[in-house]
């Protein structure tokens, strides 16, 4: 039988999209079962999705976001002293309608997809998809227009804004502009064919889980493709922004748009056929602007990818997981069982990481990997698999 064709829809949540690269690479693990088509992103989930897309093993995704300088994608200095910092912040919102003007962020994005996925525009991905490269995929980008509303990229820089050759147009630019949380970010600036200057937000106004999103395109491009999402959080976990900032009303302006994002998501992920299609990925703990992210969180929440996704390839599977795919999915469970341990500290924190985060995450990696090694135990080729 010929494996399911999947459009993944990655939920936005600024650091915490680290968890996606985990996640995937156990979807990457079972190429027999899922064949993925296409990344529709979100924020985080676009930059996520635009390693992801490139088609790097997971090996190379992981040192990819490993080495993603989250800590200087931000501005710092003067802002983080009492009074001054107030003033410098306050002076930002209003001149350019945020804490911070994205252009780190871009650049940012910019060298690590040159550095370690040789890519730079929406055209680079197309030359892979072109010259068959093994795991590349279709890159769509959800943004918000301030004046239009929702866009989707690459597709709007032509349908919206007129420019010709979208294809080779910037995937780094379309992952800032989706990662433009209101009040943190300014929102990115699109001259369209004409001059005109449109400012372009965080798609998660509109689609913070980009389900919908995905499902429409699915139709339109790939018929009978399946939709699985990538959720960073169950129903009523909190997507939390903090930041510190002395401007209070900053804080405020970003959580109340999230809320209201976050609401749209809640409900999509209560129905139960929508949550049957879904990873969610516990990523309780980080919030979603500390970029001045520590090795240790960073890797609880690639971690955390891998024990959710595994959670869901064993149940959605069952007993067409064959034993040579539940050795290798065991592979991958005994690193990850390796990571968390490297992170736990008994009584004590390590980098931000509590034993509330990591006992639990071990707790369930305890039962995917006795439900996978009854599949691998060397009886018979394919067994059958008790899901709890």
């Amino acid at each position: 039988m010929a494996p399911q064709k999947i459009y993944r829809a990655l939920e936005g949540g600024g650091v915490r999209g680290i968890a996606h690269i985990g996640a995937a690479a156990v979807f990457d693990t079972l190429p027999d079962h899922y064949n993925t088509i296409a990344n529709v992103g979100t924020s985080a989930g676009s930059e996520a999705g635009a390693l992801l897309s490139a088609g790097l093993s997971p090996e190379a995704a992981k040192a990819a976001i490993d080495n993603f300088p989250f800590s200087s994608a931000i501005e710092s200095g003067l802002e983080t002293v009492p009074l001054i910092g107030t003033a410098i912040e306050g002076e930002r919102l209003i001149r350019a309608g945020g804490l911070h003007d994205g252009s780190r962020l871009q650049a940012a994005v910019e060298k690590t997809l040159q550095t370690h996925a040789g890519i730079s525009s929406f055209g680079d991905l197309n030359r892979l998809l072109a010259a068959g490269k093994p795991g590349a995929a279709k890159l769509y980008i959800v943004a918000h227009d301030v004046a239009n509303g929702q866009v989707v990229f690459p597709d709007a820089y032509s349908s919206v804004y007129g420019i010709h050759n979208p294809a080779e147009q910037s995937i780094a630019f379309a992952a800032r502009a989706s990662s433009s949380i209101p009040g943190f970010f300014a929102p990115a600036q699109l001259r369209d064919a004409k001059g005109q200057v449109w400012d372009i937000a965080d798609g998660g106004v509109d689609a913070l889980l980009p389900y919908d999103v995905a499902q429409q395109l699915a139709t339109e491009h790939d018929p009978g493709a399946r939709v699985i999402n990538f959720a960073l959080g169950d129903p009523g976990q909190a997507s939390p922004i903090g930041h510190g900032s002395p401007v209070a009303g900053v804080e405020y302006i970003a959580k109340l748009v999230r809320s209201v994002a976050t609401a749209r998501r809640d409900a999509l992920l209560r129905d139960k056929d929508v949550r049957s299609d879904s990873v969610i990925i516990d990523t309780d703990g980080i919030k979603t602007t500390d970029f001045n992210l520590s090795k240790a969180q960073q890797t609880y929440l690639y971690n955390s990818g891998i024990v959710s996704a595994m959670e869901f390839v064993t149940r959605d599977l069952g007993t067409a997981i064959t034993r040579d795919e539940a050795v290798k999915l065991s592979v991958l469970a005994t690193a990850a069982r390796s990571e968390i341990t490297s992170i736990s500290a008994p009584g004590r924190g390590v980098g931000g990481v509590t034993e509330a985060m990591t006992n639990p995450l071990m707790q369930r990696l305890d039962v995917v990997s006795r439900q996978l090694g009854g599949v691998a135990s060397p009886a018979p080729r394919r067994a059958e698999l008790t899901v709890s």
